[in-house]
């Protein structure tokens, strides 16, 4: 946690920021994140919204929806897109980035080695 007043937090060296109410000790805590997938979209950076950059592991083709495995350090993220055959889809070992809106960033409780 870099700066609980303003939401700011950090995530392998990358600025995330959350809406939510965080407490004022939690500077320099480390906590868990959570995200609905629902939330995240494969994006460039857009002003005003969280970009996460991640490592494409896996595309997984599920009939109507494909499953791709991302890593960011040491967590992995799983997200669902629907299969469109006018969509490209990234290919395993490509850097991506995950867009997702300051108000879906949930800050949770201590976390363990690894988390924010």
């Amino acid at each position: 946690m870099i700066d609980p007043a303003t939401g700011r937090m950090a995530v392998d060296g990358q600025e995330l920021i959350t809406t939510r109410e965080l407490p004022a000790d939690d500077a320099g805590k480390k906590r868990l994140l959570a995200l609905r997938p629902e939330a995240i979209v494969l994006e460039p950076a857009v002003p005003g919204r969280n970009t996460l950059n991640a490592t494409v592991e896996e595309v997984n083709f599920l009939g109507a929806v494909v499953r791709i495995r991302m890593r960011v350090k040491d967590a992995v993220i799983s997200l669902d897109v629907f299969n469109d055959p006018n969509r490209g889809l990234p290919e395993r070992g490509q850097p991506v980035s995950l867009g997702f809106s300051h108000e879906n960033l949930l800050v949770l409780e201590e976390g363990r080695e690894g988390s924010v």
